[in-house]
């Protein structure tokens, strides 16, 4: 196996557990379909809301955004400006496109590093929501630091698939 087919072969790997999290975001959105069902049900007709919903919910899109955000990487589903990359020859287009993916790693790397601290401090605090029922915060703010180093992840392997593509195509 040649050097360029390792970051293939963990990438093709690595999108089996970006998948799976996908799959599981999905079963989450639906989760929140229904409880925001259930809550208008029982405003309508019974005139009763489910407390601490608002709560769960808002905790619930943390958690669905950042455990997603490898897998749009993957799918290249994230914004993507074409204007100079059409213009240019197809190894300076690799080029640039790990040169973006690196910042985007450094970019990520510094939120999950900040989110990291963040989540430990809310947690040593204890930190919870006002009101009734009290609920504790940290759990979903641990998706900001754990997604976000997905993503670095899958931004250090699409550099080196878009970097040993140049000697795949040369040899």
């Amino acid at each position: 196996m040649g050097n360029f087919q390792i970051g293939e072969t963990i990438s093709k790997k690595w999108a089996k557990v970006e998948t799976t999290l996908a799959m599981a975001t999905t079963f989450i959105l639906y989760m929140v379909v229904v409880l925001i069902g259930a809550e208008i049900c029982l405003r309508k007709f019974l005139n009763v809301s489910i407390p601490g919903l608002i709560e769960v919910t808002e905790f619930l899109m943390v958690v669905m955004i950042y455990s997603s955000l490898a897998y749009a990487q993957k799918q290249k589903a994230n914004i993507h400006v074409d204007l100079i990359l059409t213009r240019v020859r197809d190894s300076s287009r690799d080029i640039l496109e790990a040169m973006s993916a690196f910042l985007g790693a450094v970019l990520f790397g510094l939120i999950a590093w900040q989110g990291a601290l963040h989540t430990w401090n809310d947690f040593i605090l204890g930190e919870r929501t006002f009101g009734r029922p009290s609920i504790v915060t940290w759990p979903h703010k641990l998706f900001i630091p754990l997604g976000s180093a997905l993503l670095v992840f899958r931004f250090l392997l699409d550099i080196t698939v878009l970097l040993t593509k140049g000697r795949k195509r040369d040899s």
